[in-house]
């Protein structure tokens, strides 16, 4: 199923630039901007709390607003701009910027799981939500030894210039390549049950 697979490579995308992320916060932070464990933290909190906001509040007035494929594309969007920001901040308050921006992104993921259950048939569902869980599990893996890599060597002494945040725009790649993925899906909805 060619719209499973394009909802697998976004899912996978979005999962891949968090796990970079969490390897490199607070190191970029702490050696571009001398931040602390407790700037870090609030950073941090700041973050969470827009996105348990976002997705306790607004994702469900924003997607049947929009529809999954156009909140997945906008949140992908605000993600990709959030992470570039982030890799390029010049001042610590751009990276709170981003942080919001990132915050705001949270539509993202539930728009994706709406495509996959509606793309999966009925007696697949199970198994389609396995799946998605097994490339999630699978990106917390590899996605922060990736993002630990690319941080040493962009702040090693071999670095052809030194970038601490170099592992976000790896993470806004990620998200060009959800949109990418996205952008091709088509979603066919049959009646509601009832309806008729």
């Amino acid at each position: 199923n060619a719209t499973l697979r394009r909802l697998g490579i976004a899912w996978a995308a979005a999962w891949f630039a968090l796990g970079a992320l969490q390897t490199t916060f607070v190191l970029a932070n702490q050696m571009r901007f001398g931040w602390d464990s407790a700037t870090n933290g609030l950073a941090l909190g700041f973050w969470g709390l827009g996105s348990a906001l976002v997705q306790g509040v607004l994702v469900r007035r924003i997607v049947p607003r929009l529809g999954e494929r156009q909140s997945a594309m906008i949140g992908a969007s605000l993600a990709a701009a959030g992470y570039f920001c982030m890799a390029i901040a010049p001042v610590a308050w751009v990276v709170f910027a981003a942080v919001a921006l990132q915050a705001m992104s949270g539509i993202t993921n539930p728009a994706i799981q709406g495509m996959v259950s509606a793309s999966a048939p009925a007696d697949r569902q199970g198994e389609t939500q396995g799946a998605l869980s097994s490339v999630q599990g699978l990106t917390a893996i590899v996605a922060p030894v990736a993002g630990g890599v690319v941080f040493a060597f962009f702040t090693g002494p071999a670095a052809p210039v030194v970038l601490p945040g170099a592992a976000f725009i790896g993470s806004a790649l990620a998200y060009l390549v959800a949109i990418w993925a996205v952008s091709g899906v088509r979603i066919v909805r049959g009646p509601a049950p009832g309806a008729g």
